[in-house]
Order: C-alpha cells, then structure tokens, then sequence
C-alpha cells in the first residue's frame, strides 16, 4: 500500500508546505518518471490545504498542474472538479484551477475587490485517461489557457486579484 503523510513539501523554497490532508487522498501513485511520485484524489472529498500567506496573494498568476482526468464526477456529472484553489474565505476563491463535466479546462479568477468572478475556460476539450499538462497565466489584463505548453485560448480580465487578507487557514 501506498504510504499515508499527512504533510506535503514545497520544492520551491518558499515553504508553502501543507497544513493538513483531508479526505481520499492516496500518496505513492505512479508519477511521470524520474523516480517522482504523484497523489491520487478520489474527486469528492480528497485535498491538501496550505495555509494562506502573503506570499499567496499575487496580483497576478500562474497555474499549473500535470492531471489525468478520469471524466466527470461519478456521484453528479454536473460539477466542475477543482484541481486547485486559493482562497482566504470559506466560498470566495481568488482564483482556481478546474475540469469542467465536459472536459473543458476552466480557469476563475477574482480580478477586484467586488464578488465578481471571471471564467475563462479552454477552447479544446481534454481527453479521458491521457496525462496532460495545463496552465493558465494572468497578466493583469488576460487569462491564457495552455495545454501541454501550447496557447489554447484567451480571455480578457482587467483588474487585478482581489488581495484578501491572510487569515488562519
């Protein structure tokens, strides 16, 4: 069996490392090589929290994960599963990461001080089962889409992420 941390470590030396693992997280899953090992989320309740911080609040992002995605969330096909999130209040992200239910990557972002989201979502549907990378950037201006490092689409977003401040968890 795959073995059970309950902490997860930032490489980048920045020490955003985990505070908590929640749920149907599976550690030791086969990764992409080179001795790298990769967590498995079972779609419904599996995270990994991070404390917010300063560091944690840019004005603008870059976002990216190496997924595979197994198709829509078999207990509701309808939601959107969340790859990752920042956010300081229980409901208001400042900006996140998805698969929506019909394979579209889906990048959110909070771009002012009000409760208005903006999405911006992937021109290119991603396969079932296949290893992709995707990433989104913001500039303060666009939210760019790329999938396996080539520009997928673009979405104007003026403003910057709202800066909310850092709270306990």
């Amino acid at each position: 069996e795959p073995p059970r941390s309950t902490t997860v470590r930032d490489s980048s030396g920045n020490n955003n490392h985990s505070v908590q693992v929640e749920g149907g997280v599976t550690f030791g899953a086969p990764g992409l090589g080179m001795g790298d090992t990769a967590a498995r989320f079972d779609g419904t309740s599996g995270r990994i929290i991070v404390k917010n911080r300063d560091a944690l609040n840019p004005s603008f992002v870059t976002m990216e994960a190496v997924i595979r995605w197994m198709g829509p969330h078999p207990a509701d096909p309808t939601i959107s599963q969340r790859i990752l999130e920042k956010s300081s209040y229980a409901t208001l992200a400042q900006y996140g990461l998805n698969i929506d239910p019909d394979g579209r990557v889906l990048a959110q972002l909070r771009p002012s001080t009000d409760d208005v989201e903006v999405h911006a979502f992937s021109a290119t549907r991603i396969d079932r089962d296949i290893l992709i990378h995707i990433g989104s950037t913001y500039d303060g201006r666009t939210i760019r889409i790329y999938l396996n490092g080539v520009l997928d689409s673009e979405t104007s977003a003026p403003g910057r992420i709202n800066p909310q401040q850092p709270t306990d968890t």
